[in-house]
């Protein structure tokens, strides 16, 4: 699969994450710069597959990542906000947790900055 079609296969799995979590929290898609809010806060929904094929990599595989927009982050954080992060293999859930964004240990940066899965779980530790 080229970049161009996986890039387009992980937005429209992404928007289809996204509503499945808004509606079993009951909450409604509220647009930039977060997808809602939680009892006053922020909340941002990101999703990735737990692996991709990736011609990049030795064994032609890797993690799933979590994409972060700095701007965005920033908000979050200062506003209290939180991310609930999905991970999922053709939209069948394998893990989902929600944490505060103040959590996200990622050094300063600007524009955006993709993150494995396995790293943002252990941010939980």
């Amino acid at each position: 699969m080229n970049r161009t079609l996986s890039n387009t296969v992980a937005s429209r799995n992404g928007r289809s994450m996204e509503q499945s979590i808004l509606h079993y929290m009951g909450l409604q898609h509220e647009g930039q710069p977060v997808d809602s809010s939680l009892q006053g806060h922020p909340l941002e929904i990101k999703s990735c597959q737990t692996n991709i094929i990736d011609s990049y990599n030795s064994n032609g595989r890797r993690s799933g990542r979590f994409v972060f927009d700095s701007e965005q982050l920033s908000y979050l954080t200062s506003n209290d906000g939180f991310f609930v992060f999905i991970v999922h293999e053709d939209l069948v859930v394998h893990h989902t947790w929600m944490m505060k964004a103040g959590l996200v240990r990622l050094h300063e940066f600007d524009g955006v900055r993709s993150v494995p899965w396995t790293t943002v779980r252990r941010w939980l530790n």
